[in-house]
Order: structure tokens, then sequence, then C-alpha cells
């Protein structure tokens, strides 16, 4: 019983919170203009789909723009800062402060510069999610174990093999933090380095077989 209301329990929230709105609005008599009922709103999505669906199809090709853009140069840049830990401690205080400046205080700015168009909304999907991407990759590269580089240093690896093979492998993994006696573990960083490790490892002597 309690299993299938934690599964019905997202369904029943939203529909009371559907049905709570609706009685406001008819109770209260509140003025459409300033907050349609949900019976108001879905019969006018139903009236005006075809310019909703075109509309949102130019969203959706929007943000997969700035998204594949941010992804490109993200990488891209994660990887420069993550080369060195001096490049990695220089620059990532720079990249929070600029992350923290509220976006919709940047759009009027973009809008300025490019007009009103695809460009700024393609722009400011970009700047959403560029940073978290460079964060991730850079902390993910600059935070790799120094005795696991001096081991692949010593198998022959380079340090791009390490950057590309293991370092990006090692970020792209969902961050899964515990406390273990008041520290915080990366526990997911420490169950799959040493098999990203591994991996280098056989190609490099599958190299010297050859």
């Amino acid at each position: 019983m309690s299993n299938t209301l934690e599964r019905l329990s997202p369904w029943l929230f939203t529909i009371g919170i559907f049905l709570l709105w609706e009685a406001a609005c008819r109770i209260f008599k509140i003025d459409k203009f300033i907050l349609p009922a949900p019976s108001e709103a879905f019969l006018a999505m139903g009236q005006y789909w075809r310019p909703l669906l075109r509309h949102s199809a130019v969203t959706l090709w929007t943000t997969m723009a700035g998204f594949a853009l941010a992804v490109a140069f993200g990488i891209v840049l994660g990887l420069i800062v993550g080369w060195s830990r001096a490049i990695y401690r220089g620059l990532y205080p720079v990249m929070i402060g600029f992350n923290c400046i509220p976006k919709v205080a940047v759009v009027p700015i973009l809008i300025m510069w490019f007009g009103i168009g695809e460009v700024p909304a393609i722009l400011t999907a970009f700047l959403i999610s560029f940073f978290p991407i460079v964060v991730n990759v850079a902390t993910g590269l600059a935070t790799m174990e120094p005795e696991l580089e001096d081991v692949l240093r010593a198998l022959g690896a380079s340090k791009l093999d390490i950057m590309l093979k293991v370092g990006i492998q090692s970020s792209r993994q969902r961050r899964q933090h515990t406390s273990i006696g008041g520290q915080r573990t990366d526990v997911c960083s420490v169950r799959r380095r040493p098999f990203y490790a591994a991996a280098l490892i056989d190609e490099r002597n599958a190299q010297r077989v050859k």
C-alpha cells in the first residue's frame, strides 16, 4: 500500500494543486488576465496549438544549439583549466564569479547587441550551461590523484592520454558525495578511476606488444 501511494503521490499532488488553483480562481473570481484558471489555460492551449507548437520548436532548436556550443567550448576550456593545478586555482574563482552573474541581467545586453531573434536565445542557453560544464570538467581533471598520474606516466602515458582517457571519463560520472569521519569522499570517482586507469594500461601494453 505504501509503495503504491509513493508511486501515485506525484500525480495526486499535481492534481490537487490544479484543483486548488481552479477553486481559488472561481471562489475569489480572479480576473483571467491576472491569473487564468487551469481549465481556461488548457482550452487556450487546445485553441492555439499550432502557434504553440511552432514556437516550441524554435525554443527547442535554440536550446539545443546553445547546449551543443556549451558542450564543445566547455570541454575545451575545462581541459585547459584542468591541465594544471596552478591554472585551475587561478581561474576557478573567476569562473565562479562570472557564473554568479544573474542570467536575467545579461539577456537585455544580448538583445541590445544582437537584436531580438534566435541569437540572444542561443547565447542565453549557452551561458546557462557553459559554466557548469567547464567547472565539472576542470574539477574532475584537477582533482585526479597525483599517485595515479605518477603510475600512468611511469607506464608511458602522456599528459594528453591521462587527461582524455582518465580525467574526462572520471569527470563525466555523477559525483556522489558521502561523509565519512567528517570528510567528504567522492564515492563514484574513487570506484571508477582505477577502472579507467586499468583500461589505459591495457591499451599501452597492447601497443607495446604490436
